[in-house]
């Protein structure tokens, strides 16, 4: 069953290669994120908003710490607005620019 994995799923692009984020889980569960400097669902929210790259899943790997403990469901839908946000604040400047030329 894959919802039910424990390990680290490790994301990384072309430009961070050597500086991955690596997302822990436990039985499916998020338990811990970090990369790009920053820890638990801040980690997690960037790397959900990546457009493209490359992943592994190393099995059995965790981290001692949980700094995640919301359900994985909700934490989809938090990335999902959080992107949805940058979206439109994104079109609206670009609306801005092309008003004021």
């Amino acid at each position: 069953n894959q919802g039910s994995k424990t390990g680290r799923l490790v994301l990384s692009t072309p430009e961070k290669a050597d500086d991955p984020w690596h997302v822990f889980l436990v039985k499916g569960k998020i338990t811990h994120a970090i990369g790009d400097g920053k820890e638990g669902t801040t980690a997690l929210f960037r790397a959900l908003a990546l457009r493209s790259g490359y992943f592994n899943f190393v099995y059995g790997d965790t981290y001692p710490t949980e700094t995640i403990s919301d359900s994985p469901m909700n934490l989809l839908l938090e990335a999902c607005r959080q992107q949805d946000e940058t979206t439109k604040k994104s079109s609206a400047g670009n609306r801005a620019e092309a008003v004021a030329a």
